[in-house]
């Protein structure tokens, strides 16, 4: 069994983020109108666990990011109003291509100067998204919990080859995560309390011509999934850098429906295997005038001294990302020149803002980086945080950046926890991280993609290792200190391989 009357509680709640019309979206550098109104739900998602020594908040948010300060102080509101340690909040971006700035980066989307308006919408949002950590945590009761893997082949690897190059479209020969995740959350009858769904894909169904906030496709899955379970829906981003629907960049709404919907199917059916109270099927009292055997699936006893309830754990290891070596001073400034030459000729042909707006975003960050240069603060490295939550021998993993899949995959694939999450855009997002592999291809994200996140240099194609084995390593410590694996039940889970310690990190 894997909770209930045994001590773990649960409680879950959400509400909605939307931000008012006017505001710029990020995502897309094309568009420069500010939003119109909301499409799909934007919303805060909290699913609170406790099993009476220990607390954790997984927190899903429809947002492109979170990073910095602004991020550090929405985990500790979120832990102040749970009720848990920082270090046991999860805090994971839908990362949604339709949603207003994250203080602190660069804006990817309408005008450069960031507006009082958007920075005070961003501000509420650290204790909005707590406030709802706080009703989950308020919802608290008897709960009992599972683990399935299902299917879904409706993303793609986007990483296009074409003419020696790499360009953004569909690589059907290289890897691709389709694995729909799942942790099924049950009240001790048995009813749903929620449902999280972990899914690598990145949400650009919607394409820069629609001027709707949106969830994308992350606010229809969750809507079939409430619909049919009658419980909450947590949606959590995986490993999706190199991922997106095949079917992308639509210029109309509609189709983002189809595709959130797809993942739902696939959840739910995940979710029926998942037994959070364990069953068997037993022959039940039956009269006929026919010879017959009734058969039900029954709960079944929990044998004498077996563990009956997960225990929760969380914790973080600090790791050290080495950059490439940035551009020279001239290079930056010659690339500056160029891109503002480029973007006052076309204003001087009077050709329409979406096709320049993005020569002006790059002109900006390479004009700051010189600045940066001369200030000998350009950085050599990133230092941030993996991320473990335990729940008995279910396993959350959180990387804090746009991971390419084959990082998830392996995690997946090496961890000896009994089912593991592997999630992206979770608590402090730095960055593209590419796989060694894909460095020599180039495209986006390995030289291009740094300068939304207000880097002089991508990061280098070791950084995927260190990130894999931090993860690992964390895992392994905590497995081995919190002699975790008790009381889950699990449809599916991960390989063997012994992890490694990740160089250049340390504990938290």
């Amino acid at each position: 069994m894997s909770g209930g009357e045994e001590g773990l509680r649960a409680g879950a709640a959400s509400a909605s983020i939307a931000p008012p019309p006017g505001m710029d979206l990020m995502g897309y550098l094309k568009r420069w109108q500010p939003s119109e109104g909301v499409g799909e739900p934007c919303e805060a998602t909290a699913l609170v666990l406790d099993d009476g020594a220990r607390r954790v908040a997984l927190v899903g948010i429809d947002y492109t990011w979170t990073r910095g300060d602004w991020g550090r102080r929405m985990r500790a509101a979120v832990a102040r109003a749970a009720g848990c340690a920082v270090e046991a909040v999860l805090l994971n971006s839908s990362h949604t291509h339709a949603m207003p700035l994250a203080p602190g980066l660069r804006k990817a989307g309408g005008e450069l100067a960031e507006r009082p308006e958007e920075i005070a919408y961003a501000e509420s949002l650290v204790e909005r998204v707590a406030a709802v950590a706080g009703e989950a945590a308020a919802r608290l009761a008897p709960a009992a919990v599972a683990a399935a893997r299902g299917r879904c082949e409706l993303n793609v690897n986007r990483r296009q080859r074409s003419g020696g190059t790499t360009i953004i479209g569909w690589n059907p020969e290289e890897a691709c995560d389709h694995d729909v995740d799942v942790l099924r959350v049950d009240a001790a009858d048995r009813r749903a309390l929620a449902t999280v769904v972990a899914y690598a894909a990145h949400p650009v169904v919607v394409g820069p011509k629609v001027q709707e906030a949106s969830s994308d496709f992350v606010g229809p899955l969750r809507e079939r999934v409430r619909a049919w379970t009658g419980g909450e829906c947590l949606f959590l981003q995986g490993c999706a850098g190199n991922v997106m629907p095949l079917e992308a960049l639509f210029d109309r709404t509609g189709p983002e429906r189809r595709f959130g919907e797809g993942i739902a199917l696939a959840a739910l059916e995940a979710r029926e295997r998942a037994e959070a109270v364990p069953t068997a099927p037993r022959q039940v009292p039956f009269m006929s005038a026919v010879p017959f055997a009734l058969w039900r699936r029954q709960p079944v006893s929990v044998q004498e001294g077996a563990p009956t309830a997960p225990r929760l754990a969380a914790a973080e290891l600090e790791v050290r990302l080495p950059l490439k070596q940035p551009p020279s001073r001239e290079e930056m400034a010659a690339l500056a020149a160029e891109l503002e030459a480029r973007v006052e000729r076309l204003r001087a042909e009077g050709r329409p803002r979406e096709e320049w707006n993005p020569s002006l975003f790059h002109a900006d960050w390479a004009r700051a980086m010189v600045a940066r240069i001369d200030a000998s603060s350009a950085g050599e490295e990133v230092t941030t945080a993996v991320q473990r939550i335990a729940i008995g021998g279910i396993e959350l993993i959180g990387l804090p950046c746009e991971p390419f899949c084959e990082l998830g995959l392996e995690l997946k694939e090496r961890s000896q926890a009994d089912f593991t999450f592997a999630l992206g855009y979770t608590n402090d997002v730095v960055g593209y991280v590419a796989t060694a592999r894909e460095h020599p291809f180039g495209g986006y994200e390995p030289t291009l993609a740094q300068r939304h996140y207000d880097q002089a240099a991508p990061f280098a194609p070791e950084a995927a290792a260190l990130l894999v084995e931090a993860a690992l390593e964390l895992s392994r410590r905590g497995r081995g200190a919190d002699q975790l694996g008790a009381g889950s039940r699990i449809d599916s889970g991960g390989g063997e391989g012994a992890p490694a310690a990740a160089e250049g990190s340390v504990a938290r």
